[in-house]
């Protein structure tokens, strides 16, 4: 008997290809940067650093590391609000089918790069990377007390922090009363808030911690999950105006081109700063999901995307560094364009995501629908 039943999210995959996307771009920069140089149409100041337009589009473009932050909050409200639907439509929460559900939509493509990388490493000639920590999901704790950044894995550390909150946050839900679930989760974001708080105030070598530790990033999913439980007891109907709408967005774009999302000069900004970006993120996001009217409506382009975000994600920070030492380098392409290197692994990152999701993907995703007792269609 199939007991399975639709929920659909508009604009949901428009939001993961933006996520996907801002990430390739700070990959893409942090690539140029480090094999080119600041770009010839830099001005500096004395000490070299960038100044006027130049500044506002190095802190855009590294700006993009909000990515990562989109990815949490979408991920912790799709997945709690499952997990409030399967527990109010069958009274429980089938935690076997969850963790069955969750890795074949993750370790399937997660573990073929895993695969894959000691050709990746041959060909380029890299240092062999250590695998262990990265079979065991504890990526972000390996490079926090190693402080290396090993190719080509450097990335997979969130996918790490997500693992590690799906641990927790079924039983979250299947044991604590609905009435209580933001209790619950303001519980979490506040241990959160205070262990970052203990790294920048009780220790010395507190900057990765703070941004791949799974407790200081478990914040933005529970923001998510936050947002999944209020929509559940109550639907969002957002009636916000076009006018404060576009206000809000310039004034995101705004903080995006005159601040560093991920600087924290002081206590304060490092502990309490990106909530500010959450906050007006998330209102974004929900008008464009909720909203009767969004801004714009997704093509269906842009919504596939948005499927085969995963793969974007996972192959980017590869095909980056590929096509940088393998092409650029060889014809002495630093020189030419940075347009070309652009285009070139954002051309490549979406055949190989589609061809991944077509050929590869997609099989598991079928046997993942059997273990399906509510889904989306987004």
């Amino acid at each position: 008997m199939n007991t399975s039943s639709k929920i659909h999210f508009k604009n949901l995959d428009a939001l993961r290809a933006l996520a996907a996307f801002l990430v390739v771009t700070v990959h893409l920069y942090e690539a140029w940067l480090n094999y080119a140089g600041y770009p010839t149409f830099f001005t500096f100041d004395q000490n070299h650093k960038p100044k006027g337009a130049s500044l506002f589009f190095d802190m855009i473009m590294k700006n993009g590391t909000i990515g990562v932050d989109l990815f949490f909050m979408i991920s912790g409200f799709l997945i709690c609000y499952l997990l409030l639907s399967e527990k109010e439509k069958f009274g429980t929460i089938d935690l076997k089918k969850f963790f069955l559900r969750r890795g074949l939509r993750i370790w399937p493509l997660y573990f073929l790069v895993i695969a894959i990388a000691p050709f990746v490493v041959s060909w380029l000639g890299k240092p062999s990377p250590n695998y262990l920590p990265n079979l065991l999901f504890l990526n972000n704790f390996y490079t926090i007390y190693t402080h290396e950044w090993t190719f080509p894995f450097g990335h997979l550390w969130s996918i790490c922090v997500e693992e590690h909150f799906y641990l927790v946050c079924p039983f979250i839900v299947l044991f604590v009363p609905r009435k209580h679930l933001i209790t619950a989760f303001m519980l979490m974001l506040s241990i959160s808030v205070f262990y970052r708080a203990y790294l920048f105030f009780g220790t010395n070598d507190w900057y990765l911690r703070m941004y791949m530790h799974s407790v200081a990033r478990m914040d933005e999913i529970v923001t998510g999950c936050l947002a999944a439980v209020i929509h559940f007891n109550k639907p969002f109907e957002f009636k916000t105006s076009k006018t404060i709408r576009i206000i809000l967005l310039l004034i995101f774009l705004l903080l995006f081109s005159v601040d560093y999302h991920y600087y924290w000069e002081n206590g304060f900004l490092s502990i309490f700063k990106k909530y500010f970006y959450l906050l007006l993120a998330g209102f974004l996001m929900l008008n464009f999901v909720f909203h009767e009217k969004p801004l714009f409506s997704s093509p269906k382009w842009i919504n596939y995307l948005g499927k085969i975000s995963f793969g974007i994600y996972m192959y980017s920070n590869i095909i980056v560094t590929l096509v940088a030492e393998n092409t650029m380098e060889k014809i002495g392409g630093w020189r030419f364009s940075s347009l070309i290197f652009s285009v070139t692994v954002i051309g490549l990152t979406i055949l190989i995501s589609i061809i991944s999701y077509e050929l590869f993907e997609k099989p598991f995703l079928k046997l993942k629908s059997r273990f399906e007792l509510i889904n989306t269609k987004s």
